[in-house]
């Protein structure tokens, strides 16, 4: 079940007895406690999805009362911690039946150290940002049953990681660690890893690495050269022993710019993303790549250069990002594509480059009409005359075929530019955009009017970076003018947010 509160009201979710599976989106601090509460009566709950708009002051009472539902066996998490730093109590009596958690918000070791003392059940555990801890506390935990761990490391060093390991995960059957933009050798330490591995998680059968190393040439020091230099001329050639080799763990990196290096595994994992950046690959295992390529759904292309060196096929595709600028022509871009990826099959689109034209993007559009979502991530540029583009067959085109129904776009556009996307999704049912203060009123005409004509069921709009006085001027727009009939509008944080 997904349960929208603001067609909603909260005391309806008690209602559904029999309900399994809750997913709780875009969810405000006000609301949680009291929902919560109601979902104890519910005794078939087993999985809980909560997706929260702004801080949590009471991050606590959230945290208890949530390992208080008697029934629940996945709990997925994305919280936003409010000034509150007191941490949750160990736990003693009070334990959860929750088996796999997922917590996509930044949380320190501390932190989860005491949220896992709630959980002795907890067979996966996969954790999108875990930050170190200035104040470290020893207190080991048992979790006999913990097979699948996920990390992604945020500012940890490797000894503090191998505690956390040590500690709390030597059942494991499967790790799987992902560090960015943080640099500490040890984590290419060939012998490091292997005596982790053989002295506490013998059980271990699936080693997942992934370590991006990136530094500002600006701002780096000499160490920081000379550490990406050591990554890129020595260590794939120590990850080759029999220690490895026996495994079949596999490992290759990547170089792509000058200050920028990608270590990680490779057969027999089946990767979804795989990032074409043009540069040489060395690998451990030169029979590694075909295998994988059917598991990959998403993939980043960095230029146009990583696009004509591919020799890679990826046929199961769905989502497809697109960044790092280049200075060169993107006149034969979807040409050059479809003998990577099958452009129709693909169902969302990120754009991460400025040095498209709007005219290159509908061309792009054109040859995936069942994208359903769109990201600028960068602004387009309109090289060209309004009137030639506004006029453009391609245009006409992608109005007719498109089926994209999610988009956005962060940068902000002149309302001119904002209506041509607009008027060329028919579809379109969600729409986050950064607008200025002058173009405020003409875009809540036009949905407005688009709303009406297409008889939408529903609709909403998020708009960036507003303040009270964007939402008392939409509010009286809407009044004024009569716009819309059943509506709720409103501001959160610096988000504004309007359904129809």
């Amino acid at each position: 079940m997904v349960y929208d509160l603001n067609v909603s009201p909260t005391n309806m979710i008690s209602k559904f007895f029999q309900l399994k599976k809750l997913f709780l989106d875009q969810i405000e601090s006000t609301y949680m406690e009291k929902i919560l509460h109601q979902l104890i009566s519910l005794p078939f709950l087993t999985s809980l999805t909560i997706f929260m708009v702004d801080p949590v002051n009471n991050i606590n009472t959230l945290y208890l009362q949530i390992f208080n539902l008697p029934t629940l066996k996945y709990c997925q998490l994305s919280l936003k911690e409010g000034l509150t730093r007191e941490l949750l109590p160990m736990a003693s009596n009070q334990h959860s039946s929750i088996e796999y958690l997922v917590i996509n918000n930044i949380i320190n070791i501390n932190r989860l150290i005491n949220l896992l003392s709630y959980v002795p059940q907890l067979r996966r555990l996969t954790i999108h940002s875990l930050e170190e801890s200035y104040h470290k506390q020893i207190c080991p935990i048992m979790l006999n049953h913990l097979t699948h761990v996920s990390l992604t490391l945020k500012n940890i060093n490797f000894h503090e990681f191998r505690q956390f390991i040590i500690d709390f995960c030597s059942t494991i059957n499967v790790l799987r660690i992902t560090i960015k933009h943080f640099i500490d050798s040890s984590y290419v330490d060939n012998k490091k890893w292997e005596e982790l591995i053989s002295s506490y998680i013998p059980n271990l059968r699936i080693f997942d690495i992934q370590y991006e190393n990136y530094f500002n040439s600006i701002h780096s020091s000499r160490n920081d050269v000379l550490f990406n230099q050591a990554i890129s001329n020595v260590l794939i050639n120590k990850f080759t022993s029999s220690f490895w080799i026996e495994r079949g763990w596999f490992f290759a990196q990547q170089n792509y710019q000058s200050n920028r290096t990608i270590f990680y595994s490779t057969n027999p994992y089946r990767r979804n993303t795989y990032t074409l950046c043009g540069k040489f690959e060395k690998k451990t295992c030169l029979n590694t790549c075909d295998n994988n390529l059917k598991s990959v759904r998403h993939v980043h292309i960095q230029n146009k250069k990583a696009m004509n060196k591919c020799k890679y096929y990826f046929p199961n595709v769905i989502a497809l990002t697109i960044n790092n600028d280049d200075t060169k022509s993107y006149n034969s871009f979807s040409t050059i594509l479809r003998n990577i990826i099958p452009l129709k099959q693909l169902t969302k689109l990120i754009i991460e480059c400025s040095q498209f034209s709007f005219i290159e993007i509908l061309d792009l559009l054109c040859s995936m009409p069942n994208i359903h979502t769109l990201i600028f991530l960068s602004i387009p540029r309109f090289k060209h005359k309004f009137h030639i583009v506004k006029k453009s067959e391609k245009l006409q085109l992608l109005s007719n075929i498109n089926t994209i129904t999610d988009m956005t776009i962060i940068g902000s556009l002149k309302f001119e530019e904002n209506q041509l996307f607009i008027n060329s999704c028919q579809h379109l049912q969600h729409l986050i955009i950064n607008t200025t203060i002058d173009d405020l009123e003409m875009d809540i005409r036009l949905l407005s009017n688009k709303y009406h004509c297409h008889n939408l069921h529903f609709y909403s709009l998020c708009i960036l970076k507003a303040t009270t006085y964007w939402a008392m001027k939409v509010q009286s727009l809407i009044r004024s003018e009569k716009l819309l009939n059943n509506y709720i509008l409103k501001l959160v944080g610096s988000n504004l947010y309007l359904w129809w």
